[in-house]
C-alpha cells in the first residue's frame, strides 16, 4: 500500500513530508523496526521503500520479481516523463535496493535492471534521481553483477559515466565517481582505453576542486556513508585507472596519463597527512598506484619514514595555536637569526604566535605541525633527480593553494612543501623559474598573516631558510 501511495501525487507528498527524518541512506530496517518506525512517522520515505524491497527480496525471488515488473510496468515506465521528481527518486531508490539481493542471481533482472539505469542518465535531468540511478550502477559493480552478466557492456557504461561527469556538478558528480571506481576494478585495458583521456581529465579536475566542502570528520569515522570529497573522489579514480594503463600497449595513451598523474604528485602530498580519513586515504591510494609513472617511489619513502618513526605523520593542521612559550620564544630567535631585517621580525613574530617547538628553524618536525618534514627532506631531493624539468611547475601548485584555500591544513602543507621546493636551487638558480619563485615567496609572505596558526608557523621556517632571498617580500 505504501509503494501504491507514490502513484498519487497528493497522498504521496503528504507522506513523504511526514516521514522525513530518518536518514535514507542508512541500512535497510527489518520488519520490526520499519513498523515501529512507519506508526511513530519517523523514517523517510526513500528508507521505507528500501526497507520494504529488502525483506520482499529476502523472502522468495519470485516475489522480488513481482516487485520489479510492478515498478517497471507501472511506475518506472510509463510516467517517467510525468512523475514527481520525488516520487522516480523513490521508485529508482527501491529498485537499487532489489539490486543489491538479485542482481548477480538473475541476468535477465540485470539487463532489465541496466536499462532503466541506462536511460535514467540519459532522461531525467533531476539531480536526486540522476544520483539514484548512479547508485544503481554502483550496485552494479559492487555486487559482481557487471562481472558475472554485464561485461559487454562495459565500454557503454564507462562512455555514460563520462558523459555525467562532463555536464554534471556537486553530488551527482561525486555519484558517478563512486560508480566509476567499480566499473573499473572489472574493466579490461581496451573497455578503458577509449574513455581514458576523458576520465583523466575529469580525475585530474576534481583533485584541484580547492573550494570543495568537507563534512564533519564524524561522517567518515561514524561510518554515516556520506558523500566523498570531490578532491577524494579524483584520487581514487587516478588509483583506479592506473591498473588499465599500466596493461595499455599504446604509448601516446600511456605518456598522456603520465603526465596527468605527475601533475597532481604536488597534491597527493598535500593530501596525504590530511586529517580527514576519505582525503589521506585516498591520496595513500593513488601515491602508492602512480609509482610507475613518477619515476620514484614517494610512498615506499613514506612508508619506510612512517614504519621508523613508529606511528604515521601528524597532521599540519591539527596543531595547537595558542599564545607564546618558552620553547616558542627560542624558536622564534633560532629562526630569526637566520635571516635578516624585516625578515628576522616578521619571522619571530610569526613563530612566536603560532606556538611551535624549537625545531622550527632548523626545519624538523613539530608536535602537531609540519611534522612529515623528516621523509620529505630526502623525497624534495629524489623529485628533483626524477622530474628536474617539473619542479618549477609543482613550486607553482603549491603555492597558488598557500593563501585563499579554505582548508588550513592545505594551506600550512602547501607552505612546508612550497618551502622545500624552493630550498633546490639547481632550479631556482635558472632564469625561467625567477617568475615562478618571486610569487611562491609573496605567497609565503602573505601567509605570515593567516589566522591559522600552523600555516603561519609554516611559512615562517620555509621564509627563514630561504634567508636573504626572502627579504624584499616579507619587507613588503
Amino acid at each position: 500500500a505504501f509503494l501504491q501511495s507514490l502513484g498519487e501525487a497528493a497522498p504521496t507528498e503528504v507522506v513523504i513530508h511526514e516521514l522525513d527524518t530518518m536518514e535514507p541512506t542508512a541500512p535497510p530496517l527489518d520488519i520490526g523496526p520499519l513498523i515501529s518506525a512507519l506508526g511513530a512517522g519517523s523514517v523517510h520515505g526513500i528508507l521505507a521503500c528500501r526497507s520494504i524491497a529488502r525483506l520482499v527480496a529476502l523472502c522468495t525471488n519470485g516475489a522480488a520479481h513481482t516487485l520489479f515488473d510492478s515498478l517497471y510496468h507501472y511506475a518506472i515506465y510509463p510516467y517517467a516523463a510525468t512523475r514527481l521528481d520525488r516520487q522516480r527518486e523513490i521508485v529508482l531508490a527501491t529498485m537499487v535496493e532489489l539490486l543489491s539481493s538479485m542482481g548477480a542471481l538473475d541476468e535477465h533482472f540485470a539487463r532489465q535492471a541496466l536499462h532503466v539505469l541506462v536511460s535514467t542518465l540519459q532522461d531525467d535531468s533531476a539531480p536526486a534521481v540522476r544520483v539514484q540511478a548512479l547508485a544503481g550502477l554502483k550496485k552494479l559493480g559492487i555486487s559482481r553483477t557487471i562481472e558475472l552478466h554485464l561485461m559487454p557492456e562495459v565500454p557503454t557504461l564507462l562512455s555514460a559515466l563520462a558523459g555525467v561527469l562532463a555536464t554534471s556538478s556537486g553530488p551527482v558528480r561525486v555519484a558517478a565517481f563512486g560508480a566509476l571506481g567499480p566499473l573499473l576494478a572489472v574493466a579490461s585495458p581496451p573497455a578503458v582505453s577509449g574513455e581514458l583521456s576523458t576520465l583523466s581529465e575529469h580525475s585530474r579536475a576534481a583533485t584541484e576542486q580547492d573550494d570543495d566542502p568537507l563534512p564533519p570528520c564524524a561522517d567518515f569515522l561514524g561510518g554515516s556513508g556520506g558523500a566523498l570529497p570531490l578532491r577524494a573522489c579524483g584520487f581514487e579514480a587516478f588509483a583506479s585507472l592506473a591498473r588499465p594503463v599500466a596493461q595499455e600497449e599504446g604509448e601516446h595513451a600511456r605518456a598522456a596519463f603520465a603526465e596527468h598523474a605527475t601533475a597532481i604528485l604536488p597534491l597527493l602530498l598535500l593530501h596525504v597527512d590530511h586529517p580527514h580519513p576519505s582525503l589521506s586515504s585516498a591520496a595513500l591510494a593513488a601515491l602508492r598506484a602512480l609509482e610507475p609513472f613518477f619515476g620514484f617511489r614517494p610512498a615506499a619513502m613514506l612508508q619506510m619514514y612512517s614504519a621508523a618513526s613508529g606511528g604515521g605523520m601528524a597532521s599540519t593542521a591539527a596543531g595547537t595555536g595558542g599564545g607564546g612559550s618558552a620553547s616558542a620564544a627560542g624558536s622564534a630567535a633560532a629562526a630569526a637569526a637566520a635571516v635578516t631585517g624585516a625578515v628576522a621580525s616578521v619571522v619571530a613574530g610569526a613563530v612566536a604566535g603560532g606556538g611551535s617547538s624549537a625545531a622550527v628553524a632548523s626545519g624538523g618536525g613539530t608536535e602537531g605541525g609540519g611534522g612529515s618534514s623528516a621523509w620529505l627532506d630526502p623525497l624534495f631531493v629524489a623529485l628533483q633527480q626524477a622530474q628536474p624539468h617539473r619542479v618549477p611547475r609543482h613550486c607553482a601548485c603549491t603555492a597558488k593553494r598557500i593563501v585563499g584555500i579554505p582548508d588550513a591544513h592545505v594551506r600550512a602543507k602547501a607552505a612546508e612543501l612550497t618551502g622545500g621546493f624552493l630550498r633546490l636551487t639547481e632550479w631556482t638558480q635558472t632564469a625561467d623559474a625567477a617568475e615562478v619563485q618571486a610569487h611562491a615567496v609573496e605567497q609565503l609572505a602573505a601567509a605570515l598573516k593567516d589566522s591559522n596558526a600552523p600555516v603561519r608557523r609554516e611559512a615562517a621556517r620555509a621564509l627563514g631558510a630561504l634567508g636573504s632571498r626572502s627579504a624584499t617580500a616579507v619587507a613588503h
